[in-house]
């Protein structure tokens, strides 16, 4: 492992290691390729569809160009970010 990808996966683990499964479960759910993938079924309903790598590389091509991530750090933003999300839209659906 290169210095760079290690300090990119201790970046992550910094950032999203603070919250529980439950909360990063929800996280990647609110995210666009789950909803894409996912389109037309509910919530709770099984799937065995897989989210294809493209659109898991374009989503986060676009995650990189929208938080401006030119360094390691800046993963917190999109971690914050994604948290906000969350805790709004249970906010929003319990009105």
């Amino acid at each position: 492992m290169s210095t760079a990808e290690k300090e990119i996966l201790d970046s992550v683990i910094r950032n999203f290691g603070c919250y529980s499964g439950k909360v990063l479960e929800k996280m990647t759910h609110i995210e666009e390729p789950w909803r894409v993938t996912r389109k037309g079924l509910n919530d709770n309903e099984c799937s065995d569809l897989i989210i294809e790598k493209d659109l898991i590389a374009g989503y986060f091509k676009e995650i990189k160009s929208k938080y401006n991530m030119l360094n390691i750090s800046d993963i917190r933003d999109y971690s914050t970010d994604l948290f906000r999300k969350l805790y709004n839209q249970k906010r929003y659906n319990a009105s």
